[in-house]
């Protein structure tokens, strides 16, 4: 999207000034910004098939489950880091996961440029031996190694996700 320099400046002053407000880096894009509500993901819950290994019996098993699959996009900070929570991008609150866990993540630039994540499944404080949430932390590194700030990153996760029954 091109935009006329003078909207340029006054998106970035209305950006600095919500950042403010939010404390942190938001991380707006100017298209985010000139329509003040934008889609931040998108998610499909189907029937899957989880494989299972055994550890003392030989073979495996096959169990069919309920798969999450969430496709959204985040831009990394001035350090070419930005660390969120799935749940972030869920319009659930209430959630219980398990592995196995499949992340992508792919740098939306006109450069070259990479991505590289990590995740951690979050354990639920009320019920330790459960995981509530997954916490994701994008990369984005320039050809010459060093990281690549404020870069727009498109990631998709799919895991297993249980029902939870109150």
């Amino acid at each position: 999207m091109d935009i006329d320099p003078r909207k340029a400046h006054a998106l970035g002053q209305i950006r600095k000034q919500l950042n403010e407000l939010a404390g942190k880096d938001i991380g707006l894009s100017d298209e985010h910004l000139i329509h003040f509500i934008f889609p931040i993901a998108s998610s499909t819950v189907d029937a899957g098939e989880v494989t299972f290994d055994r550890i003392f019996l030989p073979g495996k098993s096959c169990s069919q489950m309920k798969l999450l699959d969430v496709a959204g996009n985040s831009g990394t900070l001035s350090d070419g880091k930005r660390t969120f929570l799935l749940s972030d991008f869920l319009c659930s609150t209430n959630n219980s996961f398990a592995a196995p866990v499949n992340l992508v993540a792919t740098p939306r630039a006109t450069s070259p440029c990479y991505a590289t994540s990590t995740l951690t499944l979050v354990q639920n404080p009320t019920l330790p031996s459960a995981f509530s949430d997954v916490q994701i932390t994008i990369f984005t590194w320039a050809p010459n190694g060093s990281p690549a700030p404020s870069v727009s990153v498109d990631w998709r996760c799919r895991l297993v996700q249980f029902d939870i029954i109150l």
